[in-house]
């Protein structure tokens, strides 16, 4: 009776460590991609009517496709972008404008230190500037048992989804 008992002691008191331990730590992909759409977070957009639209501000809520090969730690984004710089007639002045922000660039990706349940994903740009290359930052969060990834922009505005491919 005494082991019986001690025994149920000691599978509750797993259980009730368990229950206050943190989340366990995701793993990193190393194969296969994701595909996934990221939207500006911040609420400040101008009509075309404005100062700013008319200056090349852009307008609107910007959107960025993001694809991420793990097989070859390579990362694409391409932005898409409302401008007013271009007028075309007297009631419309915007267009839309495509760019490339990432092609092909290699990323690594490692468990974050904070917070403990995200991926880290870390591209060194090579976009021409004075300063050098820029470094983009990501924060993974791995859902629906790693096929998807809740995505954040750790120095910037933008936050989305990357689903395996």
């Amino acid at each position: 009776m005494k082991i019986t008992k001690f025994i149920v002691i000691t599978i509750a008191t797993l259980f009730a460590v368990g229950a206050f331990a943190g989340p366990p730590a995701p793993t990193v992909p190393t194969e296969g991609a994701c595909a996934g759409l990221l939207k500006k977070s911040s609420l400040v957009t101008f009509p075309a009517s404005e100062v700013e639209a008319v200056a090349g501000t852009f307008l609107g809520t910007p959107m960025v496709t993001l694809y991420l090969d793990f097989d070859n730690n390579l990362a694409y984004m391409t932005g898409t972008g409302e401008s007013a710089a271009t007028a075309s007639g007297e009631e419309d002045r915007t267009s839309t404008e495509l760019y490339t922000l990432l092609n092909g660039e290699v990323f690594t990706a490692s468990v974050a230190l904070a917070p403990q349940y995200a991926i880290e994903v870390e591209v060194a740009t090579s976009l021409e500037s004075p300063e050098g290359g820029d470094v983009i930052k990501l924060l993974l969060v791995p859902t629906n048992s790693g096929t998807t990834f809740f995505v954040q922009d750790t120095d910037g505005l933008f936050s989305g989804v990357c689903q395996k491919v």
